[in-house]
């Protein structure tokens, strides 16, 4: 997707370069998908024991949410310097110079900035698991009276709705992509 997108930025604004070649920005999304992982899957979601009682810092516990922490870090900023250089790639709209190469750099745009989306769920996912759902034994109580929701236990309802943002962002970022790119090949000579 980083390759077609800094395609479309080549020819939008050809005499606009990146500040690292496309492969590296495509090379580099494995790693946030990686460091996302591990954050997600190994480190539990920087989440309480199975008991929902934080772990001390010094504890393995400890350990695995300060790790988790790091690797959404990680992830995070290796995501805002690939979408930077994308961006930087393709330079403003208003610069383009051609019809064609305006609609390219929009899709760009568009594109680079709903994947905002991605980070922006996950962030509220472990907020609401860590700080605002309760432990699924105690559903029959009101929300104050809760006990905070163990790292053994998982909220139906953010997982639903974290997979609905997910879907809605694929159909815009990966769908949208696609679409655009089949539409292009209808509007374009083979010139361009």
């Amino acid at each position: 997707m980083v390759l077609d997108l800094h395609m479309l930025a080549e020819k939008a604004s050809p005499l606009r370069k990146p500040f690292v070649i496309k492969e590296i920005g495509a090379f580099l999304q494995a790693w946030i998908i990686g460091f996302g992982s591990v954050g997600r899957f190994f480190c539990n979601e920087c989440r309480r024991d199975e008991n929902g009682v934080w772990p001390p810092l010094a504890s393995t516990g400890g350990a695995s949410i300060v790790a988790g922490a790091l690797s959404y870090i990680t992830a995070l900023a290796i995501w805002i310097f690939t979408t930077w250089n994308l961006l930087h790639h393709v330079g403003p709209i208003e610069d383009v110079e051609t019809e064609f190469g305006r609609r390219d750099a929009t899709l760009i745009y568009v594109v680079a900035l709903s994947q905002i989306g991605y980070p922006l769920v996950a962030f509220l996912q472990i907020m609401w698991l860590n700080f605002g759902a309760g432990n699924l034994e105690d559903a029959g109580k009101k929300w104050m009276e809760q006990r905070p929701m163990p790292g053994s236990q998982y909220s139906p309802w953010c997982s639903f709705l974290k997979d609905l943002a997910f879907a809605a962002l694929d159909v815009t970022a990966k769908g949208g992509l696609a679409l655009y790119c089949g539409l292009r090949a209808t509007w374009l000579t083979s010139e361009w």
